[in-house]
């Protein structure tokens, strides 16, 4: 597949590199079962302990929606705006759906990421492209790990495509667009993101973790395509319906889709 050549994946590994690995490994999985006693998971559907959510609850979760445009939020193949960019997302950004999101994002259960991941994968059809780039966290992010990176994780281990992280960079510290009203939102140069790699011929697949008012993605296209790349298709975990939309409408076309 075109673009493939440009990334190299191939690692040297030493004895003493692989011996460094293993007790890592080993250190991580001793942390996480103390953290187990001490903080004990449990599935926020059911309330089962010792999982951070079922699988059979998460995938009760996946209601996808109508695909839409990832640049202006219209529905696919609908006259929208120019060059219109596919985006799926597994379900609206309410209820369990968003509440497990938060949970991932700002109550340190890490361990949903990759799961929450590997169902966006199998709800969607693959897409013919290289590779999937996650949304980085915010410059002013004290987060330690970014659940999109984990999302694109789960993906690729559906779609056995290479995820690459850290292509895409904020070039400003805009913050985060949690809970700034719409017209705060709006005001996101669409030059916000650059890219660190040369994307010329390589199509990529965007993943992030809820879709809003758009511009976040809009900065990540514009960003890929001035680096000669091209966004073959966006997958989102939730999407939330901004205000001047109809909220409604978008619920009714869900129930008969």
């Amino acid at each position: 597949m075109k673009g493939r050549t440009l990334w190299s994946d191939r690692e040297h590994s030493t004895p003493n590199t692989l011996q460094c690995s293993f007790f890592k490994k080993c250190a991580h999985a001793a942390v996480e079962l103390i953290s187990n006693f001490v903080w004990p998971q449990f599935c926020p559907i059911c309330g089962k302990i010792g999982v951070s959510c079922c699988e059979e609850c998460l995938c009760s979760l996946a209601y996808p929606l109508p695909s839409f445009c990832a640049r202006c939020g219209a529905p696919f193949g609908s006259d929208c705006c120019s060059g219109p960019v596919l985006c799926n997302a597994l379900t609206l950004h309410e209820g369990v759906s968003r509440e497990l999101l938060l949970e991932l994002k700002y109550k340190n259960v890490r361990s949903l990421g990759v799961p929450m991941g590997k169902l966006l994968g199998e709800s969607f059809v693959k897409t013919d492209a290289d590779i999937l780039i996650p949304i980085p966290l915010h410059k002013s992010s004290i987060r330690n790990y970014n659940q999109s990176l984990l999302f694109a994780q789960g993906v690729s281990m559906v779609w056995d495509m290479p995820v690459k992280d850290n292509v895409l960079y904020w070039r400003t510290n805009i913050g985060s667009q949690a809970g700034k009203p719409g017209i705060l939102r709006n005001m996101m140069p669409v030059d916000a993101m650059k890219t660190s790699k040369n994307l010329r011929g390589v199509s990529v697949v965007l993943v992030d973790d809820v879709y809003t008012t758009g511009n976040t993605m809009r900065a990540a296209i514009t960003a890929v395509e001035g680096s000669g790349g091209t966004v073959a298709s966006v997958l989102v975990w939730s999407r939330r319906v901004s205000s001047q939309e109809n909220e409604s409408g978008w619920k009714d076309i869900v129930t008969n889709y």
